[in-house]
């Protein structure tokens, strides 16, 4: 047995193009004629798995490689006035993000008694490369001259310095089975490295942060089947999260909206303390979970968070931030039912429906979260063809405030 090598490659690409009208003449847009935007996305990811042959001191191990790019492209064309001449506005924006990585995973099975193991092991890697880039030029259609510096800004410019973040994971767990009752506990070391420099577009070398740092985190988690068609689960979870780079370095002044991001070099990684309670059942075609959560964090990272107004020149002001303590905490349930439980006539139809609640709180000011998302609630009907590969489905989607 040599092994076995599976390779695969996803592609997805999406084109669309604007003519945008209704806002033609109303505020920003009052002196625009003609407005219009071609928007481009494509993925493309390689993934190959190695699963090693089996050794007699080992029952499983595997190698894991991806590579990843995800790239936006968008082109706006704007026909306006400007002080009563009329120009041509072409605005262009790019977003370029690579991943590639790798994960390195061991299993082995054995027995202590009455217990049962299954030991996991295993090592992770993975590299983030982020490249960001604004782009324009106005033309006057009367005299022909083009500039590219535009309501205050000069062109190019990128809002976000060329950014690599990698990051490290080595984890152990061990499955312990007893009967009906399973427990793991698992530990997590993570190391964290964002660098970030200068080109010949992003040249300001004092607004660039580094960050370093890393974490050990543990986790424990019980099962207990309580018949074969249902569980119960609970777990507790301790969690670890560095600050993404467009939190840290991120600076977008755009004067034509009154807005400006700011960076944040004092951003702290973010940890939390997660419990999770819940169910399962399953029976021939009915399938129930529910399960309810609460989180405390320490350095809550806001994302791009308002903090307040320039008294200056009245621009809103937003910057990523560090709560100091937040909690979050909610339910969510979904079942899926095969109707023809009911009626052999119905054997081709499903019925599934799902809801989501979350509150979170600024526990320092006693605030909500404004991040956390509202409730959602889902309900869906499907259809499959017994004979052919077609289906089809009506969805129904509810959220609140």
């Amino acid at each position: 047995n040599g092994g076995e090598l599976r390779t695969s490659t996803d592609y997805f690409r999406r084109d669309v193009d604007s003519d945008i009208r209704a806002q033609l003449g109303f505020e920003r847009f009052a002196s625009t004629t003609k407005l219009q935007g071609e928007d481009k996305q494509t993925r493309i990811r390689i993934a190959s798995e190695y699963t090693l042959p089996v050794f007699d001191w080992l029952d499983y191990a595997s190698l894991n490689v991806y590579w990843q790019e995800n790239k936006t492209d968008q082109f706006t064309d704007q026909y306006r006035s400007s002080r009563g001449a009329p120009v041509f506005l072409q605005r262009d924006f790019f977003l370029n993000e690579r991943n590639w990585g790798s994960e390195f995973k061991i299993r082995q099975d054995l027995s202590t008694g009455r217990l049962t193991h299954i030991l996991v092991a295993g090592v992770e890697w993975n590299r983030q490369q982020l490249r960001e880039r604004r782009d324009a030029e106005q033309t006057n259609r009367i005299s022909g001259i083009a500039t590219k510096t535009i309501i205050g800004e000069t062109f190019p410019l990128r809002d976000l310095p060329l950014s690599t973040t990698d990051k490290v994971g080595v984890f152990l767990q061990d499955e312990i089975l007893l009967g009906a009752f399973t427990l793991i506990p698992a530990l997590r070391w993570e190391h964290f490295n964002l660098n970030a420099k200068t080109d010949t577009i992003f040249t300001d070398n004092t607004r660039l942060t580094d960050l370093k740092s890393n974490d050990l985190t543990f986790r424990l988690g019980a099962t207990w089947r309580l018949s074969d068609y249902f569980s119960i689960y609970g777990h507790y979870a301790e969690g670890f999260r560095a600050p993404p780079a467009e939190d840290v370095n991120l600076f977008l002044d755009i004067t034509l909206f009154n807005f400006r991001a700011l960076p944040n070099p004092d951003l702290k990684p973010e940890s939390s303390r997660n419990l999770e309670a819940g169910f399962r059942f399953q029976w021939q075609g009915t399938a129930v979970t529910a399960g309810a959560y609460h989180s405390r964090y320490d350095n809550f990272i806001e994302s791009r968070a308002l903090i307040g107004v320039d008294p200056l020149s009245g621009t809103l002001l937003f910057q990523s931030r560090n709560l100091a303590e937040a909690t979050i905490y909610g339910v969510e349930a979904n079942i899926s039912q095969a109707l023809g439980d009911f009626h052999d006539a119905l054997s081709q139809w499903h019925v599934d429906a799902g809801m989501h609640w979350a509150h979170g709180n600024n526990d320092v000011t006693g605030r909500a979260l404004n991040t956390v998302s509202p409730l959602k609630a889902v309900v869906g009907l499907r259809w499959d063809s017994a004979h052919l590969p077609l289906a089809a489905e009506l969805r129904m989607t509810h959220y609140g405030r």
